[in-house]
């Protein structure tokens, strides 16, 4: 009997539970850091953080099963049309919002009056992982060359082993 692509990526539905709980319990144990430096608090922090630091490559390295498998045809022009530009409008709306959100509450704190602070329209640290996953886009169809030509693999391992040694 062969396996259907739904069958054989099932293992990735589970991966991605895991590592969803594992991005909360990073979030969560993030919180710690804003306790006493060196306190019991800080340092269960500090351990169950670096703990569920596996979480997020997990869920990149998701994405790259799924858009090198051979079974999926995936164009250039859906990469950059679909896929670029959804990451982009996430990442500026959200930005906006939180813009907005910091001018809010600069003008309630100062009682009506807006206190201009650059910080208020740097984008939020946290949604550092939209632009990276915009970058891993459009390393998709380079990496699927690779992938596909064993030649083209060799070298780039050859490269890599250089680079890493």
């Amino acid at each position: 009997m062969q396996q259907t692509s739904k069958q054989k990526f099932a293992y990735l539905d589970i991966l991605r539970i895991i590592a969803t709980f594992g991005v909360i319990f990073l979030h969560v144990f993030a919180s710690g850091y804003h306790t006493s430096f060196l306190s019991y608090n800080w340092y269960i922090s500090v351990i169950g953080d670096s703990l569920v630091r596996w979480s997020v490559p997990i869920f990149v390295m998701i994405s790259g099963t799924l858009f090198l498998s051979p079974l999926r045809n995936i164009t250039i022009k859906e990469i950059f049309y679909k896929r670029i530009s959804r990451l982009f409008l996430a990442y500026v709306s959200w930005c906006l919002i939180y813009s907005v959100i910091a001018i809010t509450l600069s003008i309630i704190k100062h009682n009506g009056v807006y206190d201009f602070k650059f910080g208020h329209f740097v984008p939020h640290f946290h949604l550092w992982f939209l632009p990276m996953l915009g970058g891993v886009y459009v390393l998709i169809p380079f990496l699927r060359r690779i992938v596909t030509d064993n030649n083209l693999l060799k070298y780039a391992l050859i490269i890599w082993a250089w680079y890493v040694f």
